[in-house]
């Protein structure tokens, strides 16, 4: 059984998720009035963003090859190749963003140096790669069954998923030749050649991905998917497809169930439909699905259509988390008196704790960090939650 904190990789793909949203609202404004001197906090807030994005692509990256593979990088390059040669992302994407490292450092250990219109221009593609690395994280604890539980809640393999399905409104599929990127830069072909330029700076990393994208097939059209002899890689496709297009017929040319049902997920979010749950043939993916759609047009209701068949907490939580992710969302701890504590047990983990409160403590953890207030945290009884959460803001 793995040793992953599957708790902080899931807090980490939440902050993830929290500043690339950030990052594209920043974006919204032009390059002239993001450097100009009167207001320069946009900047700013934007460089410290793509820090602590990449520090948290390199966190978890590093907890997964020192918990699963025993291995300590030694740079923060290292990490990233090391996330290739181990198949967690693929090795030609690694190279490409190796260099991500390098500018990790350079914006915290060099400020004074640092181009900042090549930030502006590496910033407005930063965020389709985030996801990537973060669809990915998803991906390799997926495929390792990873469902660990604490005391009173359950931190399964639903909340990681969730995280990046949460993540720009859909699931992001990396694929060999990584063709996403072409469809994140606002600016078309113009924005590709600025990348051309950056290719010999030193301030930029990343660059290369751009140029691999100019010379992919449009990814949106399913012709390019029929080409792939690979099954593996044309199912992916088809996903991407789909889940870009809006459109769940795509995934109907998908052959493995488990794919077929992801990327009937990712449309149903994006769609913010919820009658295409119903399409997904896996129980626990059709529970994944109504949390996304939940989460995506923040309705609560949605979140009661999940069932679970297992005594708590060994349960998937799926319905829990999904309060917990609005609550979050729209600042509102009440939405945590929602969730009901379960009168059922799983004897198998012991004796029932006398200050268990469900998924309330998950909640109000969450409720509290985001509206960063300490008195949140005097609704959990149990006093490793509390300081858990007071130390968590």
């Amino acid at each position: 059984m793995t040793k992953l904190n599957i708790e902080s990789i899931q807090d980490k793909l939440f902050r993830l998720k929290s500043n690339t949203d950030f990052i594209e609202d920043i974006l919204k404004s032009s390059d002239d009035e993001l450097l100009k001197r009167s207001d320069f906090s946009k900047y700013t807030a934007l460089e410290h963003l793509l820090q602590l994005s990449i520090q948290i692509i390199l966190d978890i990256g590093s907890h997964i090859l020192a918990e699963d593979f025993h291995e300590n990088p030694a740079t923060y390059n290292e990490v990233i190749i090391a996330l290739g040669e181990k198949g967690i992302i693929t090795k030609e994407f690694a190279k490409q963003h190796e260099e991500m490292a390098k500018f990790r450092n350079k914006l915290v250990h060099d400020y004074g140096n640092i181009d900042q219109v090549k930030v502006l221009e590496y910033g407005r593609f930063a965020p389709e790669v985030f996801r990537i690395f973060g669809k990915a994280f998803v991906d390799y604890i997926q495929k390792n069954n990873v469902i660990p539980s604490q005391k009173g809640f359950v931190i399964p393999l639903i909340i990681a998923i969730m995280a990046v399905l949460a993540i720009g409104g859909g699931v992001y599929v990396y694929e060999n030749n990584k063709t996403e990127k072409s469809a994140v830069v606002d600016t078309g072909t113009q924005q590709t050649n600025q990348n051309q330029q950056q290719t010999n700076t030193k301030t930029l990393p990343v660059t290369t991905q751009q140029n691999t994208s100019a010379n992919n097939t449009n990814i949106n059209n399913i012709s390019t998917c029929d080409l792939k002899n690979n099954s593996d890689e044309k199912n992916r496709c088809y996903e991407e497809v789909a889940i870009k297009n809006v459109d769940v017929n795509v995934c109907s040319k998908i052959t493995t169930s488990s794919t077929f049902d992801h990327c009937v997920v990712g449309v149903a979010g994006t769609a913010k439909n919820i009658s295409l749950c119903t399409k997904v043939k896996s129980d626990n993916t059709r529970n994944i699905c109504y949390g996304s759609v939940a989460y995506h047009t923040l309705n609560i209701s949605y979140c009661d259509l999940a069932i679970s068949k297992h005594p708590y907490p060994s349960n998937d939580g799926v319905k829990e988390l999904c309060y917990a992710n609005i609550a979050r969302e729209l600042k509102d701890v009440s939405i945590c008196e929602k969730i009901k504590i379960p009168t059922e047990w799983d004897d198998e983990l012991g004796p029932r704790p006398s200050d268990f409160q469900g998924g309330r403590v998950y909640c109000y953890q969450q409720v509290a960090k985001s509206l960063k207030d300490k008195n949140i945290c005097e609704k959990i009884i149990s006093k490793t939650e509390k300081n858990k959460c007071v130390s968590g803001i």
